[in-house]
């Protein structure tokens, strides 16, 4: 969208966006992998580590995964929220194909998760590959 701003460059990054919400700012990032990106329960797992959480099994984090679709096939939406430390949170989508893993990341309020959830999966959903 045109609201969100470029946000901070890092080497692991592809692309980072400043999202608006509430009187603050989401921090959305775009990183890509070959194969795998070292699997979706290790990297739900660490995300889940640096909000204090304790690591789930892959039927657990499944359980309440959002499902959707983008023209490269579809994905799981994962919402990672500490109830005891709501200052911040992740709503994070991982986008398999063939031969590498999109990982998209956004890191906000768990309100803002909240807020910015319909928004978050419409842009993952509007991943494809360029001609």
């Amino acid at each position: 969208p045109n609201y969100w701003l470029e946000g901070k460059q890092s080497a692991m990054r592809l692309a980072s966006y400043n999202i608006p919400y509430d009187t603050r700012y989401a921090d959305l990032s775009i990183t890509i992998f070959s194969g795998d990106g070292g699997g979706t329960l290790s990297n739900i797992n660490r995300w889940r580590g640096q909000l204090n959480l304790k690591p789930q099994s892959i039927e657990e984090v499944n359980k309440d995964a959002t499902l959707a679709t983008s023209k490269i096939g579809q994905f799981k939406v994962y919402k990672i929220v500490n109830n005891n430390k709501l200052e911040s949170a992740f709503l994070c989508s991982i986008i398999e194909d063939k031969s590498s893993t999109i990982f998209v990341k956004l890191t906000a309020t768990a309100n803002g998760i909240s807020s910015l959830e319909d928004e978050f999966i419409e842009f993952c959903s509007s991943f494809k590959y360029s001609n």
